[in-house]
């Protein structure tokens, strides 16, 4: 049982002192730090938050850097291919015009070398005739004489006569005549 003296009053006065004493050395002290460091890892909080929003800020910022540049980047090269193409194209059609000119000129030359060479041809169509007249007649004559003649020794052989006959005789003399004839002449000259 707790007695009631005048201890009890001196242990309170005690308490009171020790608890005046411990607020004075170490609550009041150990509030503090413990306020100053809440406050601290609140400003380190807040900070934090500052410094988070800002990086959000500057990635957003980035981001859009990045895709307007893309885009950007994008287009121009859209554009350049078209530019490309279009030059392309128009490199394509003006060659296309320029061979179809140069062929239309060759065609043009063409038909006007082959209508000159016609006309020396035609020209010449009596010239060559008589040359070809003159090469050939000799040999087609050459060639008609000889199948005559044995066309002729044929009949003479055939005959039981054991002799020429006249006709035989009138070819060989014929075929005899031509060939002192073509023997005697002259070359034709080229």
């Amino acid at each position: 049982m707790v007695e009631i003296n005048s201890t009890l009053f001196v242990e309170i006065i005690l308490f009171v002192c020790l608890l005046f004493a411990l607020n004075k050395i170490v609550y009041q002290p150990l509030l503090s730090i413990m306020t100053q460091r809440r406050k601290k890892i609140e400003d380190q909080t807040h900070q934090t938050k500052h410094i988070s929003s800002e990086i959000e800020t500057r990635e957003h910022s980035i981001k859009d850097k990045i895709r307007s540049f893309k885009e950007k980047t994008d287009s121009n090269m859209q554009q350049a291919l078209k530019d490309a193409s279009h030059e392309y194209n128009s490199r394509i059609h003006s060659i296309t015009e320029e061979t179809e000119k140069d062929f239309q000129l060759f065609k043009r030359n063409l038909e006007q070398e082959t209508e000159s060479v016609l006309k020396e041809l035609n020209s010449n169509i009596p010239a060559i005739a008589e040359q070809m007249l003159k090469k050939l007649l000799p040999v087609f004559l050459f060639l008609l004489i000889s199948c005559t003649a044995v066309w002729a020794s044929e009949i003479s052989h055939s005959e039981h006569s054991g002799g020429i006959s006249e006709f035989a005789r009138i070819i060989n003399f014929t075929i005899m005549i031509v060939l002192l004839y073509f023997l005697g002449r002259k070359p034709i000259s080229t």
